[in-house]
Formats: structure tokens, C-alpha cells, sequence
């Protein structure tokens, strides 16, 4: 008999309570195969024809089972990655992209409001909190952010810190170390940062997932996110004394961090409590834009597993045939 949505081991707490039907059976059903679990079914293979198994709800007083992670195919999870490159490329690309296709139109304007409108942070909570694979979970971000941070650098468009890059030719790039420090605290604390996240969403919503659940982690992983990058920027930024016409109050000041030609004049931060104060909230346009992209794209990433899940049965591997949905 062909195996029907509720026989495949999703291991996923309600996400959207008082919503129809499906999301609840979908989110609400765990593995009908005790030993699979903590482990799941591979996205990617054929779901089990056994039968179906369940305890007793009413008179059971034992905790819900832990919910069972995604064994990802590596095809989704490099299709993944893709996109995350895709998106920290995208704000350098676009300039040069427009400048092509309509002659003596200045793209700056527009790259200016991409920049960190990117599904990178939710892409570590995603991993984290449905990929069964601790390998896959650790190495999305490292591979992400290590790809994109070559292409940038091979093509000159934004260098990793502390590496210097000079065209030899049409097709040839001469890179030279020039800081190990700069390097080192680029790789060290970017790389941790996005981590972290998956951490988060590891801890918070791998156990249990509901919609509270989602958008917190996501939006602690974004006030982390402006925490973190803007303190760095703050305490390894040359000490020097804010432009002339910097606003003295601080929500003069909030307001002429969104101006795009606000961060033309600034050379550093001087290194007091008002200079601190001043960094967190030049850079408060990016990181609101991180953290609304990082809430928006993690609703996307988990209302399109539920999807997937629940439409394709289990995301059958490439030339298998789709289970019949079961008689009733």
C-alpha cells in the first residue's frame, strides 16, 4: 500500500495554531518509527511503507516524543548555499549590472539599499533548526561565507579584509597577504557570528516550532548580528573625531545614518561612549535591513519545508517515482 502523509517522520511541533487542517497535521505529527529516531527520513529518498503506529493521546502522560531533524540531499543543501552566495554577490554585482544594460545610470543608489538584505542569517537558523546532519548544519555557513568571500575578493569588488588584490591581466588576479590580523579577526568573528545562529536555531527550534519560536530566533539572530558586527566595527575602526556637520543630538544623528552619503565622510570612531553610541547607530540601517531580511526569509524557508514536505511526500530523489496518495 502507498504511504500516506501521516506515515513519514517529520518530528515537527504545531507551527501555525488555528490554521487549516494540514498545517496542523503536518506540523503536529512525529515519527511513526521509534527507531529512527532522533534520525529522519532522507530528503531525497522514498518514504517507508509501514504501518502506521501510534499511542493513545487522551490518557498518555508522557512528553511528545523529540521531533526528528531533515537528512537533507545534498542537491538542496548545495542549492541552498547557492542562493546565500547569490545574495551576498548581488549588492556589488548590481551596480556594474545596470551600468551594462542602461548606459550612464549610477546603480550605487540602488546597490546602497541591498546591502545586507539577505537570507544568510535565516539560512544558518533554517539549517540549524531542521537538518539532522551536524555536518550540514556547521558547514553551510562555513561554506557559504567562504565562497562568496573568494568570489569577492578574485574579482576585486569587496576584498577580505587584510588581503590585497591587484589585476595582472583580463583573467588573472594577483592577491597578496597584507594583514594576517585584519584576516584572522574577518574569518574569526563573521564566520562564529553565523554560527551562533545555527546554534540558536539548533537550541530553540529543533526540539519544538511554532511561529513565536521562528520569528524570536530569528530576531535575536539579527539583534546579535548588529550587536556583534557594529562593536567590532566600533573597537577596531581608527580612533578620529566624527565630520563637521554630524548632527549633535542622537536622533539627529539616527536620521543622517540614512542618508547613503553619510558614511563618505567618516574616517573612524572616536573611542568613548559617545563614539560607541554613534557606530551603533550608523550602522543601524544595515542591521535593521539583516534583521527584517533575516525574519522575512526564515518564515519563507520554513512556510516552503511545510510545503514541500506535506505536497511532495518526503521530496522524492531525482527520477524516482511519487508515492499515490493513499486510498481512503
Amino acid at each position: 500500500m502507498a504511504t500516506s502523509p501521516k506515515g513519514l517522520a517529520i518530528g515537527i511541533e504545531e507551527l501555525m495554531p488555528g490554521q487549516p487542517r494540514w498545517w496542523q497535521r503536518f506540523f503536529g505529527q512525529h515519527s511513526s518509527r521509534p527507531e529512527l529516531s532522533p534520525a529522519s527520513p532522507v530528503v531525497g529518498a522514498t518514504a517507508s511503507t509501514g504501518a502506521e503506529h501510534r499511542a493513545p493521546l487522551a490518557d498518555s502522560t508522557e512528553p511528545s516524543p523529540t521531533p526528528a531533524g531533515t537528512m537533507l540531499h545534498w542537491t538542496w543543501w548545495w542549492s541552498l548555499v547557492l542562493v546565500v552566495v547569490i545574495s551576498r554577490l548581488l549588492p556589488y554585482a548590481l551596480p556594474k549590472l545596470l551600468s551594462w544594460l542602461v548606459p550612464g545610470v549610477d546603480g550605487r543608489q540602488a546597490a546602497y539599499y541591498l546591502f545586507n538584505v539577505t537570507p544568510v542569517g535565516a539560512a544558518c537558523v533554517f539549517a540549524g533548526a531542521v537538518l539532522a546532519s551536524r555536518r550540514q548544519v556547521v558547514l553551510l555557513p562555513l561554506t557559504a561565507l567562504l565562497v562568496s568571500d573568494v568570489l569577492l575578493t578574485m574579482t576585486g569588488w569587496a576584498p577580505i579584509p587584510g588581503i590585497r588584490v591587484a589585476l595582472a591581466g583580463p583573467l588573472l588576479v594577483h592577491v597578496e597577504m597584507e594583514n594576517v590580523a585584519s584576516l584572522a579577526r574577518h574569518v574569526g568573528i563573521q564566520y562564529s557570528l553565523f554560527l551562533a545562529m545555527s546554534g540558536l536555531g539548533r537550541w530553540w527550534l529543533y526540539r519544538r516550532r511554532n511561529t513565536a519560536r521562528v520569528l524570536g530566533t530569528c530576531l535575536v539572530s539579527g539583534l546579535l548580528f548588529w550587536f556583534v558586527a557594529d562593536g567590532q566595527v566600533w573597537w577596531f575602526s581608527p580612533s578620529a573625531p566624527l565630520p563637521p556637520d554630524m548632527p549633535e543630538s542622537y536622533w539627529g544623528r539616527l536620521l543622517y545614518a540614512f542618508s547613503p552619503e553619510a558614511f563618505l565622510q567618516l574616517r573612524g570612531y572616536p573611542k568613548t561612549l559617545d563614539g560607541l553610541v554613534t557606530c551603533y547607530l550608523m550602522g543601524l540601517p544595515f542591521s535593521l535591513r539583516f534583521i527584517a531580511s533575516t525574519m522575512a526569509f526564515g518564515w519563507v524557508f520554513f512556510l516552503a519545508y511545510a510545503w514541500a514536505v506535506h505536497t511532495v511526500v518526503g521530496w522524492q530523489s531525482w527520477g524516482q517515482t511519487q508515492p499515490t496518495p493513499a486510498s481512503r
